[in-house]
Formats: structure tokens, sequence, C-alpha cells
């Protein structure tokens, strides 16, 4: 399959997943698909389009979808708990992280906790909190 054809099927469940948080492994596999040659070695796929920088094409779509996906979660407040891949969700006024289990294991902390608690290196908080 083209790396067009990935491309817009990586769009398309990145869409789905802003409405579907549940397919957040989907756009996992999909988006393995658009990157990678096969799931074994991970080498780069040949027919990628390479950049020199930030695709400022792609701003619209992942402005609009994460802001979808955050719209979605602050609703629902609902994670996946069997998902392998920990998902943490920050309210970015009070700075209150929640997340799945998996996310519980990686951070060695319980839910919800304030930010600070997170073991983020020191650049990651101060860039999250200015996001």
């Amino acid at each position: 399959m083209p790396s067009t054809d990935r491309y817009l099927d990586l769009i398309d469940v990145g869409y789905d997943v802003s409405e579907n948080p549940e397919r957040f492994e989907d756009l996992l596999t999909i988006g393995n698909r658009y990157l990678f040659l096969n799931d074994s070695n991970k080498e780069i796929a040949d027919d990628l389009p390479r950049y020199a920088g930030a695709d400022d094409r792609l701003e619209s779509h992942t402005t609009r979808m994460t802001r979808i996906l955050h719209e979605r979660l602050a609703s629902t407040r609902t994670y996946p708990q069997n998902s392998f891949h920990a998902q943490l969700h920050l309210n970015p006024i009070s700075f209150e992280v929640t997340g799945n289990f998996a996310a519980e294991q990686l951070t060695g902390q319980s839910f919800p906790c304030h930010i600070d608690d997170i073991p983020f290196d020191r650049r990651t908080n101060i860039l999250l909190k200015t996001f």
C-alpha cells in the first residue's frame, strides 16, 4: 500500500480516535503501518515523504484532533483499563492528571494527582504547563 494511502488511513483513524478514545490501540497499529516497513524490524518505510522540519499542513489536523479528543475525554473521563499503553489526561487549568492502569504502573502514581507528582523531567514538566 502506498504511503499516501497509509497516511489517509492514519488521519482517518486519528479522527475516529478523537471521537472514540477506545480505538487508541488501532491508532497505534495504523501509525506503525504508516511509519515502518513491517512490525518485526521497525525499519522506516522507504516511501515516506521526507521533510526538513515540521509539516505545517498537519497543524490543522493535529489541533482539531487534539481539541475533539480533549473535549471527549473531559466529558467522559473513561480510559480503556485493559490498554497496554499508558494514557494520561492533563487538566490544563488545575494540572490534575488522571490515567489508566498502565499509566499508574509507568509513573508509580495513583490518580488523580498533580502534574508535579509525575516523574517527568523538568523540561517536559515546564512544556506541559505552557502547552
